[in-house]
């Protein structure tokens, strides 16, 4: 916008403002011209602030003439500012402000507030939240009178103003509340204000809760809310609070918020955003956009309330109640479809996706979830034209892309695989880019000095010099924004990380204090009590929002030809998104506990099954020096194995139906020295129970073939075939540390931007754990398993056997197989086999190999 043009736009709106009422057919068009710009300068935002201005004095006093009929333009104004702003400068706190004053602009014109005292965005929150807390903690009830009723039998414990017979809302009852009105809700587990899970027909009546009287009856409530104008406005504030709950999903901050509310988590309030919403206008996008924040969600509530359902299982009573609004909402069918599939239900999930195609053929996620639940359900040649068609409307879909791949693999189809390989990568590695800009600014909410002091608590030892300037260095990068400067770090990773540092190394530090720099107990002795400990991540953490993955898996990335550090990358991500879940539901400051030093000649070793390779290993462990627990994270599927395993003399316990917190509590009343991971990031894997570092040590075996890039595993049982040492940053790290006397012994703690960071920017090494060898293979093949029952001998007459014998005797015998089977085969013809899906089928040398 030229500056003759900005002049003669802000002398035009002035004009406009002066009628009565403003001509906001005028405002509107300019605004949205202003949004259609493909680049939008400075003057832009100006305009938008001096625009403001004219409308709203500092004070909140409406400068504009206004009447409840034309009460909607106003919002409307403020979001489509708050939409330019945000085009201009992204998420910063003018930008949320304009956002902010929509709502509360809504708020306050809505009947029978509108005559009432000033309200601002922090009541109406709080106040939705208080509500919210009380649905979940009192009898269930269709009137909202009821619910009124019972909160105002306990607002003198909740530190709230007696609701009295002056007809005051509940929202005016918080605008009065003290400081221990926000203290009363707090979550015991985590220091903050909690997450509640509300079904569909609560949500709905949130809004009527807390903006109603106790004595407004409902015929009042309806007359009051009936009329066109009262529509309008409750539309347009629902639409503003849907929008700005998408901001902080994108990363804003609650801080830029101005909400002055202490203990307030990203994720906690983007729920409630969507609650608050919804009861505004129950519209079919609405149920659907909740159904999806809740889907992401695990399954922790609020302190002292039953663990009733997950997130996904509340999700899809709002699909479905959306569902009845509109049943062809294309996106309520898309994801009803989605968490069918995720569920185990493939034909229902087809239906509902078959249902959606027909009425919006051109649905590109709707083509995607079908194609995915075809592959799934090993019906490749199927799923190939609608990932086809996918790619066709929407060339942008990376998930598409390897979808396509695989399935074109296991049909031996490589029509322009490359093709599709390649625009995989490349919308992979945009996709790894953006994320570094979530979580921005988080860790400034503590001085560098106050970071300090927690390395200080943490390592109980005086750091050198080199050390010390080290941990200094990296505070600093992600504190110290005095120039407006957003680095190009994962901030989010460096928290995450920061928060195993420590919670691993007080755990050590407890040990040694508690027992001493033994390995073993002479005697049974009783486990020490959770030591009280300081909350230095606790609100940090919930100013983080939830880590964003790639849509390349990490077991996609074994199929695919990605660097070395892409491939880190993709793991890393998946761990960070698995720390947050599980440091969400256990607070990030408690210390694990500690177990019990293993009594003499008896060290606790927890593992779960993995299928017939592993069936021998458990039993071949001395019982005098181990103890095996056996934690099965999925159901039993009646076979075999898992009776052998389950009807054994194993320390076996089905936990699938467990919880992750109840699953890591169960670990630590077991005082688990070692931990096994023999699933690492695969379907049905349960990495929050790692992540929440339920044994001092951590291994990975056998179930992922690559780097979790997770701070919370501590060794990979490999092999020097697979896993060259050179590719580990550890040893890297050890090796340099070993050149420089001083710093052998110090704790160099959590590094940015080098060895050991996964996000850094060296393309030299992949595993971020210590590596176990194994002499030969890490592969286990239970040799009790193995062919032998064609040899007619004992097991003490074969141990007699001399080796040379029976290896000819077993060349012999395969060799009159594959007579028998090939006949026609040269015996020079070398025959592959793949007993895997036939997507890890390397088709490139396939095609190259000879005879």
């Amino acid at each position: 916008m030229r500056s003759t043009t900005y002049n003669a736009a802000s002398n035009a709106i002035f004009a406009c403002l002066q009628n009565d009422p403003p001509d906001w057919d005028f405002l509107d068009a300019l605004l949205s011209e202003l949004m259609i710009l493909p680049t939008l300068s400075e003057q832009a935002s100006l305009f938008c602030r001096e625009l403001c201005a004219h409308v709203k004095a500092e004070n909140d006093r409406l400068l504009a003439s206004m009447t409840p009929q034309h009460a909607h333009r106003l919002l409307n104004v403020f979001t489509s500012v708050a939409n330019i702003q945000q085009k201009v400068d992204g998420n910063t706190s003018s930008t949320l402000r304009h956002y902010v004053n929509a709502i509360e602009t809504g708020i306050r014109l809505l009947p029978p507030l509108s005559s009432g005292t000033t309200l601002t965005f922090r009541d109406i929150i709080l106040a939705s939240w208080f509500a919210s807390f009380a649905f979940s903690t009192l009898p269930p009830s269709p009137e909202p009178n009821n619910i009124l009723d019972a909160i105002q039998d306990r607002t003198s414990t909740d530190h709230l103003p007696h609701l009295d017979n002056t007809g005051l809302a509940l929202v005016h009852a918080v605008h009065h509340a003290s400081d221990g009105f926000i203290d009363s809700m707090l979550d015991p587990t985590t220091g903050t204000l909690p997450r509640v899970m509300l079904f569909p027909d609560q949500a709905q009546m949130l809004s009527a809760v807390v903006f109603a009287s106790p004595h407004t009856t409902s015929d009042v409530w309806a007359a009051l809310h009936s009329s066109q104008s009262t529509y309008e406005v409750k539309t347009a504030t629902s639409s503003a609070l849907l929008t700005l709950a998408r901001r902080i999903q994108e990363g804003a901050l609650i801080a830029d918020l101005g909400l002055d509310i202490p203990r307030c988590s990203n994720d906690a309030l983007v729920l409630l955003l969507h609650y608050l919403a919804l009861s505004l206008f129950p519209s079919a996008s609405a149920f659907n956009d909740t159904g999806v924040v809740l889907c992401g969600m695990s399954s922790n509530t609020a302190p002292n309330t039953p663990r009733v359902a997950s997130g996904r299982d509340v999700a899809r009573l709002y699909y479905e109640k959306g569902l009845r609004i509109d049943p062809t909402h294309p996106h309520l069918l898309s994801n009803f479809g989605s968490l069918l599939k995720d569920e185990g239900h493939n034909t229902s999930a087809i239906g509902v996706f078959n249902h959606a195609l027909k009425l919006h053929p051109e649905l590109d996620i709707a083509l995607v979830n079908m194609a995915n639940t075809l592959k799934d359900m090993g019906r490749p040649a199927d799923a190939v034209p609608y990932y086809l068609k996918a790619v066709t409307i929407n060339p942008g879909l990376v998930n598409a892309y390897c979808g396509l791949s695989m399935s074109m693999n296991a049909v031996c189809n490589w029509t322009a695989r490359d093709h599709w390989l390649t625009n995989a990568i490349a919308i992979c590695e945009e996709h790894l880019s953006d994320l570094h800009h979530q979580n921005i600014g988080i860790l400034g909410e503590r001085s560098v000095d106050d970071w300090l002091l927690t390395v200080a608590l943490t390592t109980s030892r005086p750091q050198c010099d080199h050390s010390l300037r080290r941990w200094v260095h990296r505070f600093c990068l992600f504190t110290d924004v005095s120039d407006g400067r957003q680095p190009l770090l994962n901030e989010g990773s460096f928290l995450m990380r920061l928060i195993d540092w420590y919670r691993t190394r007080m755990q050590h530090r407890r040990y040694i204090e508690t027992y001493g720099e033994t390995l073993y107990g002479e005697e049974v002795l009783s486990p020490p009590e959770a030591a009280p400990t300081a909350r230095p991540f606790g609100f940090v953490l919930s100013s983080a929002s939830l880590q964003k993955v790639p849509t390349v898996l990490p077991f996609h990335t074994f199929t695919l030809p990605l660097p070395s550090r892409t491939i880190r990358r993709i793991a890393h991500r998946n761990s960070l998104r698995v720390s947050h879940n599980i440091m969400t539901q256990i607070s990030p400051d408690r210390v694990p506990l500690l177990p019990l030093p293993p009594l003499k000649q008896r060290i606790n070793f927890s593992d779960h099954p993995l299928s017939h390779l592993m069936k021998s290993v458990f039993q071949l462990h001395d019982r005098n020096r181990f103890g095996v627990f056996l934690y099965a994270t999925s159901p039993s599927d009646g076979s075999v194995f898992r009776q052998y395993f389950e009807q054994g003399d194993l320390n076996f316990l089905d936990v699938s139906s467990w919880s992750n917190v109840d699953i890591v509590n169960m670990i630590e009343e077991d005082h688990i020295h070692i931990l096994v991971d023999l699933g690492g990031y695969t379907r049905g894997a349960r990495s929050e129970i790692f992540a929440a570092r339920t044994s001092p040590v951590q291994i990975s075996l056998m179930g992922y073939a690559g780097t979790l890039a997770a701070s919370w595993c501590d060794y990979l049982v490999c092999d020097s075939i697979t896993c060259p040492i050179d590719l580990f940053a550890r040893v890297q790290a050890y090796r340099k540390r070993s050149l420089n006397h001083c710093c052998q012994h110090s704790d160099f703690g959590v590094s940015v931007g080098e060895e050991g960071d996964p996000e850094s920017s060296s393309p030299h090494w992949i595993y971020t754990e210590c590596p176990i060898y194994m002499p030969h293979t890490y592969f286990v093949t239970d040799h009790k398993q193995s062919y032998r029952h064609g040899e007619n001998l004992s097991v003490e007459e074969r141990a007699q056997m001399p080796a040379e014998r029976l290896w000819n005797d077993e060349t012999k015998c395969r060799a009159d197989l594959r007579r028998a089977l090939f006949p026609d085969l040269p015996l020079n013809a070398i025959i592959f086999a793949n007993f895997n899906q036939l997507y890890k089928v390397w088709t490139a040398f396939l095609l190259h190999a000879n005879n």
